[in-house]
């Protein structure tokens, strides 16, 4: 079982080890500041059984610059940006992504109905991550396959 709940500076993060070194260090020195800053807001996924740190991952509006996209558009995106999703190398394998990224996408729906935006972005760390986002749908925005996006749309029909 998996609780996903707000970041809180108080809880411990020291021993999460998702096997990337600025990501583990972005969340153990900086998730609190972009936190208090209000850049982004940080979630942590506990499995409940066991009371460890099992995940996270945060999210920060964002805009697509026109010239991102491999398409011509006519104007800048407005997006959200999930901007960390990791887990801890201990379960990994386990559903703990699936079920974070269901968690941000439906927090995403909640806010789709008070402030807009057109695009859910990702950015992908390595091959598994790209075909992690390209299984839940997400589709490839940049070419080199770092960067993937999910219609907000798609949100309204889940």
């Amino acid at each position: 079982m998996l609780s996903i709940n707000q970041f809180e500076s108080s809880w411990p993060r020291d021993g999460f080890d998702c096997g990337n070194a600025h990501i583990n260090g972005w969340f153990a020195r900086q998730a609190g500041q972009s936190e208090r800053r209000g850049t982004t807001r940080t979630f942590m996924a506990f499995d409940t059984y066991t009371c460890q740190l099992v995940g996270f991952y945060s999210l920060m509006n964002h805009t697509v610059k026109r010239d991102e996209f491999e398409e011509p558009v006519r104007y800048d995106k407005p997006a959200v940006l999930i901007a960390q999703l990791a887990v801890d190398k201990a379960a990994q394998g386990t559903g703990v992504g699936k079920l974070m990224l269901a968690d941000a996408l439906r927090r995403l729906r909640l806010i789709l109905d008070t402030v807009g935006f057109e695009l859910v972005v990702v950015d992908a760390i390595d091959g598994a991550a790209a075909a992690f986002y390209e299984k839940h749908g997400f589709s490839q925005l940049t070419k080199d396959g770092s960067r993937w996006f999910l219609p907000s749309t798609s949100l309204l029909a889940n």
